[in-house]
This record gives C-alpha cells, sequence and structure tokens, in this order.
C-alpha cells in the first residue's frame, strides 16, 4: 500500500507540486506559532519563582511633578531624603496586617540590574543576573527568598543585614553549584578563585558570601543564576510590603491607598502614588492582560484560517479524485483500502513537508542564536534556547535552566513533535470525510463521465 502511495504521488507531481509548497509554507509558520503557544501554556505559566510572592504589594513613590521637576527641592538633600523615606515605611509597617517592609531599588524581583558572568577558566563561565539590594532593609526576608541551607552559610537575618565589599556577591545555589559542585565548597573555592584571577572586567570571578535557593529573577528569563550585590545609597522611590500570615495581599490595597491619599505616605520630596499587589505587577511586566492575550487570540485566529485553507485544499482534490479511485474499486479494492491509500497518500506528503519545513526553521533560528551569542564568551549564553555547544551543554545541560523549553534539542524535538501532530491531524481530517464517500461510491457511478 505505501509503495502504490509513493507512486501515487511521483505520478501526479506535477498538480500536487503547488500544494506540496503550501504545506511546506504552513509548516514553517505553524512552527513559528505553535512554538510560542506550546512555551508560553505549558511552561511560562507555570515557572515557580522560588519565593513567596503571593503576600506581597508594591507602594510606589513619586519625587517629581508633571513637569519633571523635583518636589520640594529644600528636602533633596540626601540625610533629609532618607529621613523622610524612613518616616514614610514606619507608617506603612503600622497598617494593621502588614509583616514587614523594605526599601528596593526597582519595583520587583523580575527587572534585572544588569548582568555578569562569572569566570574560572578558560572554558567555565556563568552568566547571572544582577540584583541589587540595600542592606539592613530586610531585603531577603520581605520578599520571602530562603537561605539555602548548607554549612557555613549566614542565617536569614545576616543575609538581611550583610553588606558586601566590591567582588562580593550573595548567589542562588544553582550558581554555587555550577561553579564549585558543591555549595558548601563554594565559600573557600570562590576566595582562591578570587586570588588567583587574572582575568578582563567582563568576566570575573566573585566572593561568595551567602547562599539563597533558587529564584527566578524575571518571568521571561528561565535561568536561576541570580547574584545580589549590596548597594550603599539607599536610591529608589518604592516599597516591598510583606503581609501577615493569612492576611491576602489584596485586602490591604485599600488600606494602604486610603493612607496614601489621605497624605500619610507623603513627606518632603516624597508623593504617595499608588498601591498594587505583586501579582498585578507581575502581569504588568509580562504583559499578561494586553499583549500575551491578543498574541494568543492572533495565534489562533492565524492558525484557524490556516488550517481551513489546508483542510479545504485537501478536501477539494480528494472529491476531484473520483474517477481515479473508481478505477482502483473495479481492480477489486475494498472501501478500507481506498481510504488506507488516500490516507497515507497525505500523510507522506505531510510528513515530507513538515521536515523541510523544519529544517528551513531550524535554519532561521540557529542563524539567530548563533548571531546572538557570536560576541559572548565561548560556552556561555543567556538565550532562551540554551545552548547546542558540547561543552557548555557538559557543564550546564539539565542544571543551568533545568527544562525542556530551555534546552536547545529537547525544545526542538518538543515543539517538532507538536508541530507535526497538529499539521497531519489537519490534513488527514481534510482526507478522511471525502474519502469515506469515495470509497462507497459505486464504480460504474465513478467513470460514468471518464
Amino acid at each position: 500500500m505505501l509503495k502504490l502511495a509513493l507512486k501515487n504521488l511521483w505520478n501526479r507531481r506535477g498538480r500536487y507540486g503547488w500544494l506540496f509548497a503550501e504545506l511546506i509554507i504552513a509548516a514553517v509558520l505553524c512552527w513559528f506559532v505553535i512554538d510560542h503557544l506550546v512555551v508560553s501554556a505549558s511552561y511560562l505559566s507555570g515557572i515557580d519563582y522560588g519565593y513567596d510572592h503571593d503576600r506581597l504589594l508594591l507602594v510606589e513613590l513619586t519625587d517629581t511633578d508633571f513637569d519633571g521637576q523635583t518636589i520640594n527641592p529644600d528636602r533633596d538633600d540626601f540625610d533629609s531624603r532618607s529621613t523622610d523615606f524612613s518616616i514614610i515605611m514606619d507608617k506603612a509597617a503600622a497598617v494593621k496586617g502588614v509583616e514587614s517592609v523594605t526599601r528596593i531599588p526597582s519595583p520587583y524581583l523580575e527587572c534585572m540590574q544588569g548582568g555578569s558572568a562569572i569566570q574560572l577558566d578558560d572554558t567555565t563561565f556563568c552568566f547571572t543576573s544582577r540584583l541589587n539590594y540595600i542592606p539592613s532593609t530586610r531585603y531577603f526576608s520581605t520578599y520571602g527568598i530562603t537561605r539555602a541551607d548548607v554549612a557555613g552559610n549566614p542565617t536569614l537575618d545576616e543575609l538581611d543585614n550583610l553588606a558586601l565589599a566590591p567582588g562580593e556577591a550573595i548567589v542562588t545555589r544553582l550558581v554555587a553549584e555550577i561553579l564549585y559542585g558543591d555549595a558548601a565548597a563554594s565559600f573557600a573555592a570562590s576566595r582562591r578563585a578570587a586570588a588567583e584571577w587574572t582575568g578582563n572586567d567582563y568576566v570575573r570571578p566573585e566572593i561568595i558570601r551567602g547562599i539563597v535557593e533558587d529564584v527566578v529573577p524575571r518571568t521571561n528569563n528561565t535561568s536561576r543564576c541570580v547574584m545580589f550585590k549590596s548597594v550603599n545609597s539607599p536610591g529608589g522611590r518604592f516599597l516591598l510590603v510583606r503581609t501577615a500570615p493569612g492576611v491576602k495581599a489584596a485586602d490591604l490595597v485599600d488600606p494602604l491607598n486610603e493612607l496614601g491619599m489621605a497624605g500619610a505616605l507623603s513627606r518632603g520630596t516624597y508623593r504617595y502614588r499608588e498601591t498594587v499587589t505583586y501579582q498585578t505587577l507581575t502581569e504588568r511586566l509580562v504583559g499578561a492582560q494586553n499583549f500575551e492575550f491578543f498574541s494568543r487570540l492572533f495565534a489562533f485566529f492565524f492558525l484557524a484560517n490556516l488550517f481551513l485553507g489546508v483542510l479545504g485544499t485537501f478536501w477539494l482534490m480528494t472529491r476531484k479524485r473520483s474517477e481515479e479511485m473508481g478505477i482502483v474499486r473495479s481492480f477489486g479494492s475494498t472501501p478500507a483500502a481506498v481510504r488506507r491509500l488516500l490516507m497515507i497518500e497525505g500523510a507522506v506528503l505531510t510528513l515530507v513537508s513538515w521536515l523541510i519545513g523544519t529544517a528551513i526553521f531550524f535554519y532561521i533560528i540557529t542563524s539567530i542564536h548563533s548571531s546572538f551569542v557570536a560576541d559572548l564568551p565561548s560556552c556561555m549564553t543567556p538565550a532562551i534556547w540554551g545552548s547546542r555547544g558540547a561543552e557548555f551543554n557538559v557543564i550546564i545541560n539539565g542544571h543551568y535552566f533545568g527544562s525542556w523549553a530551555t534546552d536547545f534539542w529537547w525544545h526542538l524535538a518538543v515543539s517538532s513533535a507538536v508541530t507535526l501532530s497538529v499539521l497531519m491531524a489537519v490534513v488527514l481530517l481534510g482526507i478522511a470525510i471525502p474519502a469515506h464517500r469515495l470509497s462507497r461510491v459505486n464504480p460504474v457511478d465513478a467513470l460514468r463521465n471518464e
């Protein structure tokens, strides 16, 4: 049956040429759309941030007016600003249901303040997201970041109050394990590496002073390699508020808003702006309420039109073969054999088109990937598609990112399988219904107009 199907396809290659090209284009386009849907639906939507953000709110202040001028310039000096902010923090902390308040330099943990590459030798790099924190402000405990339970690691209170010198850092467990194999050993090993280091400013070893459990610094950044650096200046105009156990973050939005609108959270150069839950803030960051919704809506609309076009094309092409199937029936083929023949032809045509379409997409994505990491050191990449470098995968594969979505080959395999399954289902559906009718047509009636 397969041999006959291949022979039929070859004999009809002139008629099927444009259909073959249409399927290849459909495969490439489906790749771009389906890949995004698969990753966002099955992976990004279920990311474990690694810290407790369900009880977090953000209080945003402003220090400029509508014209961009500083509010109350008479209190714009460092000491006055620090005093005013501390008083505002105390008022927010006094609200019933608040467990702790800290000052943060950026609106949310997902917002990176830069990146850094740690180098141990010529082939071992670890690209990390860098997050700044202000010592003695209960930064880690307010965020809900967990201290790693390893020997020699400071307590959570000590991490909150730890002021780091230049070249020192608090890192996630994953960074310590990637670089030194063992989190506890990283304290001494990092000091030896720093003492022996002779590299440049871009890649340099950091002295590890503390280790926290893995966190995801950004919703669209799947790497859990994070480095925390302390800053001396209490910059930033944001308050991070953690609710007490049993209190929902949404329950404190109105009380804090009322307090702010009454002027209690305004002082000196600072004016109250708004209070939002951390969940709302995260949705704003990733565009879950607008961009993601409309991108998925567009994707479904595009796929529906594409699939209807492919389904209709195969439907019509199959119906036009009534005379040919009449000849096949006249030689004694059963209705089931006719249906199998048509389905096998469609499956082979789809499989070959999918292979070519995947090869085209593979070329496109690898070209983008190569150009993206061309200027980065060997064996290091922060790209969503991970790395195809053998040395990098020995160090990182299944550990640096820890997900099929960010391992190049697993990502390719999963999305390829889904794309093939969807295309095959559409094509076979477009063939199955008219094939069922053709297989039951009387040969004499099918050949009447031949």
